[in-house]
């Protein structure tokens, strides 16, 4: 299908001019042929971005919008919206290199289907033989994370299109009229989980939420904001469970219900960091017993987390439990080192919706 109407290309910047040129670079290969505007935002940059002008030579229109000072990707990213003239609205980080037909992609199925309200891309690491992100899903831990990091490209769980429960704001793509139906990104968010917000709105307003893979691009993640982690700013998480909890709850609670019904009463955790955190609270809680954990970093015993020990994976063998259950994004990347130590033979990565 032939891409109809005018994109907005949202970029983001702020200092890492080289990378931005690059950036540019690569977009101006994406748009060829596309009506088209690009709005390069300037979120304070304190590096002389003097070399960013002459990247309008590269696009049909190019503007370059500075702020006077560092504004949360929420706010800046709601202003560059104001300014932006298309029917089409893609968000762009300055750290993701879009390969080439990854634009008319983005759009084709939200101009195909006028129920899915926004897209988004498959994003490799550099190197391109591991997937960063294919989407982002709701975990029983309690906080949304990537899914399919560390996959291979080829992976079927990524490489098909489908809907997604949430996307990355790093390439995201939406009509203009949905981004002002849901009132844009949610400027609550310092930094982090407007993204998901503004999916989760989509969904309330009855529109799909679409992971295309056949977008592609290049992100190395968060090279511009070091620190991008939901669970590094508890602002965040908490309003984003204030809004979504009447709604995250009850998909936690049926997670547990079906555990349970499948004879679970006892795991062993694979995992000793923040997501093993929640994940423990909320067994805890439902009563589902933790014996042990484990990790690939842990070489020897006698370590404790939450009053739990901490074992080598080998000896897993000698503790007695249901099931193994992951507290990790990086699922993908030890789905095969850890497969023989769930007694199934497949670890549950506990991914809600």
């Amino acid at each position: 299908m032939t891409a109809t109407g005018k994109v907005s290309i949202i970029v983001l910047m702020h200092n890492h001019v080289a990378m931005t040129q690059s950036c540019l670079e690569h977009l101006a290969q994406a748009v060829d042929g596309l009506n088209h505007e690009v709005i390069l935002l300037d979120n304070a940059s304190t590096e002389d971005t003097g070399p960013m002008c002459a990247c309008g030579s590269l696009f049909r229109q190019y503007r370059i919008l500075r702020t006077d000072q560092n504004l949360a990707f929420s706010k800046v990213n709601n202003l560059g919206a104001t300014e932006a003239t298309g029917d089409w609205l893609l968000f762009l980080n300055n750290d993701v290199m879009v390969d080439r037909a990854s634009v008319r992609e983005l759009m084709a199925p939200l101009q195909e289907d006028a129920g899915i309200g926004i897209t988004g891309a498959r994003l490799l690491f550099p190197g391109r033989n591991k997937v960063q992100h294919a989407g982002i899903g709701h975990m029983l831990w309690g906080i949304p994370s990537n899914y399919g990091v560390g996959a291979s490209p080829t992976d079927p769980r990524v490489s098909e299109r489908c809907e997604r429960f949430a996307l990355t704001g790093a390439m995201i793509c939406l009509p203009q009229e949905a981004f002002r139906k849901v009132g844009g990104f949610d400027e609550r968010y310092v930094w982090g989980v407007e993204d998901i917000d503004l999916c989760l709105k989509i969904r309330s307003a009855q529109l799909r939420v679409v992971y295309v893979p056949e977008a592609t691009g290049i992100h190395p993640e968060s090279v511009t904001l070091k620190v991008t982690r939901l669970w590094e700013t508890p602002h965040n998480h908490k309003v984003y469970r204030q809004t979504w909890d009447s709604w995250l709850t009850p998909r936690e609670d049926d997670y547990i219900r079906t555990l349970k019904s499948q004879g679970v009463r006892t795991v062993a955790v694979f995992g000793t960091g923040i997501a093993a955190r929640g994940l423990a609270a909320i067994l805890d809680k439902s009563g589902i017993r933790i014996t042990a954990f484990t990790s690939t970093m842990t070489r020897t015993g006698g370590e404790l987390f939450l009053d739990r020990p901490v074992v080598p994976l080998d000896s897993l063998r000698e503790e007695r439990y249901d099931r193994l259950i992951v507290a990790s994004q990086f699922f993908f990347e030890v789905e095969s080192a850890i497969r023989d130590y769930d007694p199934l033979q497949a670890p549950i990565y506990p991914l809600l919706i």
